[in-house]
């Protein structure tokens, strides 16, 4: 015979299954699909998860949806094909509906019949003697039987490994959980054009809107690609949803049209799955696995800007259907579903975040919940009272630098309480609270704009009338200006807790953290002596008789001013030419 035209391989039935089917040496077994699109990236993840899989027999891929776990599954058990005796097999799980399928999904995968026994026996009979990889794709929602037959096949199948892919562990013994991170994603205001084209994120962006388009990213539009990305979280699926806007907006107006993602992100291919045509069926799919109360705890923790504490959390969305112990809980859980980001933070300490697709999702739910309100409050309160430790330790020196590092990591939340007080059904007697405590964290860390920005428009707020507890608030006015390398104070007004008879100023009187007010700036003695302006005040608080001359004031025996306090004014973060001033009864 010139070539073979077949080959034929008979069997006992005793031996029908533990015998390998022939193949051709060039055959590869495998089903994997022939991908159409290139896969940009990954490069460190891929060359981390081969070393995982050499030692390790189950490995799960873990992640937000839209992060890429199937991709990068089928990328890595593509190249391990020729690694395998018996071939690479993928098992796509989305589809099912009920957990009796899955194991009947994976043995149609591998050619298993069960003549006899149930489908499960007949499945790890088979397996027992092969080496080969299997590949579970999207086992979140049937995550307790994915988890039951690879337990199974674990110990039962010695060659056989396990690369999964959900939105959370399955939680067996042998597990290894590896969470798929964004794309790289660069700051667009720190780094060169060549560097922002370098990037994952940048690159895929660039791929697919050329693809789609025939746009072409280079260093003219790179900026604008950048923040595309950076407000899109490095996430793949969404980067590929905003290339294909390419076809009808530009750049820039895709990065503006950010703010209404939902409604922009919705050009999926055709043929893709329903959970991968849009941003927010991508979401749908992970926000529908919750419980009621991982739901509601979601929602709640959209309310954070820019990560928060688990002391935070506790504070902020504990209720009485949710009290403090509970939410520890449920935000493990969310952690594990790959919802809430956990993050290393300082002094040892964890930080959590939601993606900004995730947070946007969650909070559309809590405001259709009618909970928003009061979250927002919840939260606001909680920051408050964090500004308020924060300047008593700022004022008197005892842990300062620890205490603006902390505030530095809160800015974002800081920021949200203060704009969530001004807003429509705010409180601006909150805001002038919060912007009068963080005065001494906006003049050390040179922010001074910022924080009379803040502070004007809480006391505009406030004497507009919107709040009817404003007159009940103690806060600090302060509107300087630098000049001549210097501070200058022009305007400072304390506002006292007013009362129909509003009392003259006495820093004897009422909270000691009214009277911290920075006494050593220059012009300090001359702002003492001089009236001040009434007109932009609350209205219970524009008497004249509430608004003498400040005196000189010296620091009380309850709050002794620290004997060290100059080598706090000190500090590095003091700004470049700004002298440290001695308050006037220091000697």
């Amino acid at each position: 015979m010139r070539r073979v035209e077949a080959v034929t391989q008979l069997r006992a039935p005793a031996e029908r299954e533990s015998l390998t089917p022939l193949r051709r040496r060039s055959e590869s077994f495998h089903n994997l699909p022939l991908q159409l699109t290139r896969f940009v990236g990954r490069e460190s993840e891929q060359a981390e998860l081969l070393q995982l899989l050499e030692v390790e027999r189950l490995v799960t891929l873990t992640g937000t949806g839209g992060i890429g776990k199937s991709r990068l599954a089928v990328e890595l058990s593509g190249s391990l094909i020729h690694s395998y005796r018996d071939g690479v097999w993928l098992v796509e799980l989305a589809s099912l509906q009920e957990s009796d399928l899955v194991v009947q999904s994976i043995s149609e995968q591998v050619g298993v019949r069960a003549e006899t026994g149930t489908a499960e026996q007949a499945l790890l009979e088979f397996l027992r003697g092969r080496q080969l990889l299997l590949v579970l794709d999207n086992c979140e929602h049937l995550i307790q039987a994915c988890a039951s037959i690879t337990e199974a096949i674990l110990r039962t199948c010695p060659a056989v490994q396990i690369l999964a892919t959900s939105r959370e562990p399955l939680h067996i013994a042998g597990e290894t959980s590896w969470r798929v991170p964004p794309l790289s994603v660069p700051d667009a205001a720190r780094h060169a054009s060549r560097q922002l084209l370098e990037a994952e994120a940048v690159r895929l962006f660039a791929d697919r809107a050329q693809a789609s388009a025939g746009l072409v990213v280079n260093a003219a539009n790179a900026e604008s690609v950048a923040k595309i990305c950076q407000q899109l979280d490095g996430i793949p699926l969404a980067i590929e949803l905003a290339a294909a806007r390419a076809r009808v907006l530009s750049v820039e107006q895709i990065a503006s049209r950010l703010d209404n993602r939902f409604r922009l992100l919705i050009g999926g291919g055709r043929t893709a799955p329903l959970r991968q045509q849009t941003l927010r069926a991508a979401i749908d799919w992970s926000y529908e696995l919750l419980s009621t109360a991982e739901q509601r705890m979601l929602g709640w923790l959209s309310v954070f800007a820019g990560g928060f504490t688990l002391e935070a959390a506790e504070r902020a969305c504990a209720t009485e259907s949710t009290p403090a112990e509970d939410v520890f809980d449920l935000l493990a859980r969310l952690v594990d579903k790959s919802l809430v980001q956990a993050e290393p933070g300082s002094g040892g300490q964890l930080r959590y975040r939601l993606l900004e697709s995730v947070r946007a999702y969650a909070h559309e739910q809590l405001l259709a919940g009618g909970d928003a309100a009061m979250a927002a409050r919840r939260h606001c309160a909680y920051y408050a009272e964090l500004a308020q430790q924060a300047e008593k330790h700022l004022l008197w020196g005892s842990g300062a630098l620890d205490w603006l590092a902390r505030l530095d990591r809160e800015l974002p939340n800081l920021r949200a309480a203060l704009a969530w007080s001004l807003s429509e059904g705010g409180e601006p007697g909150m805001a002038l609270k919060l912007a009068g405590q963080l005065g001494h964290y906006w003049y050390t860390r040179a922010d001074r704009a910022e924080g009379r920005a803040w502070l004007k428009c809480a006391l505009a707020h406030a004497a507009s009338g919107n709040s009817t507890d404003a007159s009940s608030c103690l806060s600090v006015r302060l509107v300087s200006r630098w000049e001549c390398g210097a501070i200058r104070c022009s305007r400072l007004v304390c506002l006292t807790r007013a009362s129909p008879s509003p009392a003259k100023l006495d820093p004897t009187a009422g909270s000691p953290s009214a009277w911290k007010v920075w006494p050593w700036w220059p012009g300090w003695r001359a702002a003492s002596s001089e009236p001040h302006d009434c007109s932009a005040l609350p209205p219970a608080c524009a008497s004249p008789s509430a608004h003498q001359p400040i005196p000189s004031i010296a620091p009380t025996t309850s709050e002794p001013w620290p004997p060290r306090w100059q080598d706090w004014v000190r500090a590095p973060m003091t700004p470049p030419g700004v002298r440290a001033y001695r308050c006037p009864w220091m000697t």
